[in-house]
């Protein structure tokens, strides 16, 4: 009898034997392997075997090698290989090397032990579990109908649809159909994902969220799923965004209404949507109308009427309806807009918000006549902006030397065309930072406008 140690030595010489054998060993043929180098492989293929003296290792390196089984399949070869050893004294042929193929094993112990092999085991689950929707330029895709399935297509990845224990595929299939996609991933090496439409989850095997719209830049045929038409604006091809507005609008609104090709049908459909932030969109789009702006400017929701009166088609009689909006935001955009006229101007320098009248006196249609309005407002600002401006006559600026604030007269006497008198009579000005500004002036030293700043 030899001893343990001799039994353990002989099992490493025989591992070391066969490392070496196999030293070349590689998975060129395994997509999803996650063992590449070759003295990796082999540590993975000794774990499988199932004997303590590892008597099956040299038949799975060579199996592997002919691209007979993939690392993936390591339980089915795990368990074949141990109802082998339990039933061998009862098969014809005991000497595993006559055995060509794994399945070939299978149905040789499954004749003996009475059992389906697990060859037929994932035959039945890949026919009555899931079905192939789609095989096209590298792209496949699955439809999952049962738990088994999800487990057997979803097995190496970290998806809830796909654990051992508490896998929760049924409570994911009850709101909608879940798919798993075979195609070139992110870094365009083969990769595995999962698609559920309803919530919205595109997860890759460590169960992290994807971009969509990358993975479709590397795949476009997933835009030829016909399930995956209007799911989502990315998956769907771009004749047929029209054809599926309607669902799109539910299911992926954002996106479909900032689509390029939709109609005024379609913007008018998105108007009356429920999200805000939807309609907000609507109303900005290139091919909405004047009475889509109309309507958006109706919208309970100033963040709605903000972005239509910044459409570029708006009317005048929009803008001056804007100027009568409760939002003060609503009314400064409108009055920012290149349409916008001396009236509306005129409007907007009574506006109750100085944020407005700010924006109104920098316009570029500002006339004297807005300059001299703007040089009574209350607000300080507004009066130096005014004061500051480029078309100020020399009349205006000897209305702004007798303002009361001191910062209103400096503006003034640094404008340019402030005249030798007002300049002198600066110089008597009983505040000294306008006296200073005066003497600057006078020695060629002046600040630049505010309309340049």
């Amino acid at each position: 009898m030899i001893s343990f140690r001799y039994y353990l030595y002989l099992i490493e010489d025989r591992i070391e034997y066969l490392t070496n054998r196999y030293k070349d060993i590689n998975a060129h043929h395994d997509t999803y392997a996650s063992y590449k180098k070759s003295e990796d492989i082999i540590k993975f293929w000794i774990k499988v075997d199932p004997t303590p003296n590892k008597k099956y290792l040299d038949w799975l390196l060579r199996q592997y090698s002919r691209q007979d089984f993939r690392q993936e399949d390591a339980q089915r070869v795990h368990d074949a290989l141990e109802n082998f050893e339990r039933y061998k004294a009862r098969l014809a042929q005991k000497d595993i090397n006559h055995y060509y193929h794994l399945s070939d094993l299978e149905d040789t112990v499954e004749a003996v032990n009475g059992t389906k092999s697990k060859r037929e085991e994932i035959r039945d689950i890949k026919h009555d579990g899931a079905d192939k929707i789609f095989d096209k330029g590298g792209v496949k895709v699955y439809h999952i109908k049962t738990e088994a399935a999800a487990k057997f297509y979803g097995k190496g990845t970290k998806w809830c649809t796909a654990a051992d224990k508490n896998c929760l595929f049924n409570k994911y299939n009850q709101f909608g159909p879940l798919y798993v996609v075979l195609c070139k991933g992110i870094d365009n090496k083969p990769a595995k994902y999962q698609f559920h439409f309803d919530p919205a989850q595109f997860k890759d095997e460590k169960d992290r969220e994807i971009s969509i719209t990358s993975l479709v830049k590397r795949n476009p045929e997933l835009q030829d799923v016909p399930e995956f038409q209007g799911e989502k604006v990315v998956l769907t091809k771009a004749k047929d965004i029209n054809k599926y507005f309607d669902k799109l609008l539910l299911s992926d609104p954002k996106n479909a209404i900032k689509d390029s090709s939709i109609t005024p049908e379609n913007i008018s459909k998105a108007l009356n949507n429920l999200d805000s932030e939807v309609r907000g969109i609507a109303a900005k789009h290139p091919n909405a109308t004047s009475e889509h702006i109309t309507k958006a400017l109706n919208d309970p929701s100033s963040d709605v009427r903000l972005r239509a009166i910044r459409y570029p088609k708006a009317t005048s009689e929009q803008i001056s309806k804007a100027l009568n909006d409760s939002s003060s935001d609503v009314r400064d955009t409108a009055i920012r807009h290149p349409k916008a006229t001396s009236e509306h101007i005129t409007k907007a320098l009574d506006d109750s918000s100085s944020t407005v009248r700010w924006t109104a006196i920098r316009h570029p249609k500002v006339t004297l006549e807005h300059i001299t309005k703007a040089l009574n407002d209350p607000d300080l600002g507004i009066r130096r902006m005014a004061i500051s401006h480029p078309k100020v006559t020399p009349e205006q600026i000897s209305k702004a030397l007798n303002d009361s604030n001191p910062e209103v007269r400096r503006e003034a006497i640094e404008h340019p065309k402030a005249t030798s008198e007002q300049i002198s009579k600066a110089l008597n000005d009983p505040d000294s930072d306008v006296r200073d500004a005066a003497k600057r002036v006078i020695s060629g030293i002046t600040r630049r406008s505010r309309y340049s700043r």
